[in-house]
């Protein structure tokens, strides 16, 4: 017998390695935390004494700091991939020792792994989760259970302690704590008073947090007291769903109680949460929220087959459910967030083919979901050389692709100020950078790249002393530590800070000033850029800037100013061209058709040949559309919408 019970405990143990060796590795090559990392613009992180003590400030803060440190060592990748596992190995442990209080039926093994499944389906959609303030919660209420012989007062006593413990430590995560308490007490304990007691006070400390703390007032103060409703944050939500597909799966699967019907408010309230959701997000929503159902029926059957059926038969019973929760899992990937966080982290790493590849594979309504990304593929365009030539490959937009004017903009919600800083600073509008890089601290808070910028700013400008204290800081950082001595190092020595090749191409580009004052330069009037004026003067300060060459051809396209494209053609051999860039000899022919010339005519080498082709059908379609522009383009966008014509058309109607 004592073999038996050892076979089976080590095939036990043996099966949650697997599980979380698989977790591992899923996370770290399907997931990947380096994107986790990027899901916001990543924030300073300092290794010092002050940077903690402002942690300390808030309740919450402890737990923030804590996330925040791990992270920090998503960055590495498979590094992050080990500290989740690691996280979540110590939420199921939690979750087990939870459920083993409750009662002594032995469980299947695979649904102590039922947190991380949950969590891990989290990630698959990229949401964030606090794990640290799981785990405070899971900490805590066992120390609550520990002391379960407690009488009366006692339990009310260590109640408030821990409460104002837990809300300090992890507020955020004190609704778990709690409610796992009232659990205990009204399902385990059955002692119904003491458990709506707990309720009760739960309640009022998290109204009064979020009246005098979060000043919220009226029915918005009660949305904090749910975190699946929407005021909250999606992260909160999803970890609350958690708890309460754990705890509610605790009551279906152990007790024999019918006392819990307490718990069918929340379930309406999901009910309403789902139906609220955006139709891709209610399968999911459902799932979680009903799934501990199908828990009790699988383990219900779980309990009547066990003692008939077959070795084998348990066997396929454990594959079956290992199926379907592999098909939940790759169902709940989210691959338009997977893409968008692929495209910020190749563009915070300056991979700009990979942006443009990752950018290829997304429909053009992913763009007008996600504003920011018309910069940002702008940017890669610009960066890597394929502006002239692939510029309407992508969704093309004016106001999101041009460098937007000062903050006040009605645009400047819609795009990134530290992007936009670097678009200025290498365009050599250094002034207009700092602008940007400072509203960018202003409102996305301590920035890495926002620092960044500033640091090559101060340089520039000759300001050592400023670009010192941001090295200093960025000095205590853990990931970027290497790069600030760097700069440091450089700063001590002149030779070398004149010899830094970046350093060396942005003094070149840069102008005296481009200040708001400064020949009308930028006109904030009407909310508007004087885009051709900036890169004219641009150019006039450096002949030889081709970054704004390309914007202020850019700039005529997208005005579908053609003829400006044909007067400037001259310069192409200023700027070492072998011939005319694609978007160029597209707007020579658009330019033809404007004045009223046939494609066919024209015998211009300078265009080649297969283009010539196509832009003779588009003609023709378009005669043959009764001259109807939005005929023309419904026609056309299927397989031809990477053409400068579509965009034309579009522009000329006024859509």
């Amino acid at each position: 017998m004592a073999i038996i019970k050892a076979h089976k405990k080590s095939l036990s143990l043996s099966v949650n390695l697997l599980f979380f060796l698989l977790f591992f590795l899923y996370t770290g090559a399907r997931i990947n935390p380096r994107l986790l990392y990027y899901y916001k613009n990543p924030e300073l992180f300092l290794l010092d004494t002050d940077f903690f003590k402002n942690f300390l400030l808030y309740p919450g803060g402890v737990c923030d700091y804590f996330s925040r440190l791990l992270l920090e060592f998503y960055y590495f990748g498979w590094l992050g991939a080990f500290i989740i596992t690691l996280c979540l190995f110590f939420v199921c442990l939690g979750f087990k020792r939870f459920l083993k209080n409750f009662s002594e039926i032995i469980l299947p093994d695979t649904l102590f792994c039922l947190p991380a499944i949950l969590i891990l389906a989290i990630y698959n959609r990229y949401s964030p989760i606090s794990l640290i303030g799981l785990l405070f919660a899971f900490i805590f209420i066992h120390v609550y259970i520990f002391r379960t012989n407690a009488s009366f007062l006692q339990k009310i006593i260590l109640f408030t302690i821990l409460s104002v413990i837990m809300f300090y430590l992890a507020v955020y995560s004190y609704w778990y704590f709690a409610f796992m308490c009232v659990i205990w007490e009204i399902v385990k304990n059955r002692r119904y008073f003491l458990g709506w007691l707990y309720l009760f006070m739960e309640i009022a400390v998290l109204s009064i947090y979020a009246k005098y703390v979060l000043y919220a007032h009226g029915k918005e103060s009660i949305y904090y007291l749910f975190p699946f409703f929407y005021p909250v944050g999606l992260n909160i939500k999803l970890t609350a769903l958690i708890v309460l597909v754990s705890l509610f799966a605790v009551m279906i699967l152990i007790t024999k109680s019918k006392k819990y019907i307490f718990i069918f408010p929340v379930f309406l309230i999901a009910i309403f949460q789902i139906w609220a959701e955006p139709l891709s997000n209610k399968i999911f929503y459902a799932y979680l929220f009903f799934a501990p159902l199908f828990v009790g029926v699988f383990n219900q059957l779980y309990k009547r087959w066990l003692s008939v059926m077959r070795p084998e038969g348990k066997r396929l019973l454990f594959l079956g459910g290992f199926i379907i929760f592999a098909v939940f899992i790759a169902l709940s990937f989210n691959k338009e967030e997977n893409a968008l966080l692929k495209i910020k982290y190749f563009s915070e790493n300056k991979d700009w083919d990979g942006v443009l590849k990752e950018a290829k594979g997304v429909l053009p309504e992913f763009y007008q979901r996600n504003k920011p990304l018309y910069q940002t593929v702008f940017r890669a365009l610009s960066y890597s050389g394929r502006l002239p030539y692939e510029q309407f490959n992508y969704p093309a937009y004016l106001l999101l692709n041009m460098p937007y004017p000062r903050p006040g903009s009605a645009i400047f919600k819609f795009v990134s100020p530290s992007e936009a800083a670097d678009t200025c600073f290498n365009l050599g509008l250094v002034n207009h950078a700092e602008l940007m890089s400072c509203w960018a601290l202003e409102l996305e808070g301590d920035l890495v790249s926002a620092n960044k910028q500033l640091t090559m700013i101060y340089i520039l400008k000759g300001n050592k002393k400023a670009a010192r204290v941001v090295l200093s800081r960025i000095k205590k950082s853990l990931i970027y530590r290497k790069w600030a001595q760097s700069y440091l190092a450089l700063l001590d020595d002149d030779d070398l800070l004149l010899a830094d090749s970046d350093i060396k191409l942005a003094k070149s580009r840069m102008i005296k000033s481009d200040d708001v004052k400064d020949d009308g330069l930028l006109i904030d009037i009407a909310y508007k850029y004087d885009y051709e004026a900036v890169f004219k003067r641009l150019l006039s300060e450096n002949p030889n800037n081709k970054m704004a060459f390309e914007y202020l051809m850019s700039y005529y396209l997208l005005m579908g100013e053609t003829e400006k494209i044909v007067e400037n053609l001259n310069r192409l051999n200023d700027f070492g061209y072998s011939g005319i860039p694609r978007n160029y000899q597209e707007a020579i022919l658009m330019n033809m058709l404007k004045t009223g010339n046939t494609i066919i005519e024209t015998k211009e080498s300078v265009i080649s040949e297969p283009l010539l082709q196509k832009y003779n059908y588009f003609d023709q379609v378009y005669r043959k559309s009764n001259f109807d522009k939005l005929s023309t383009y419904n026609a056309l966008k299927g397989k031809d919408r990477d053409y400068y014509y579509l965009y034309y058309i579009m522009l000329t109607t006024g859509k």
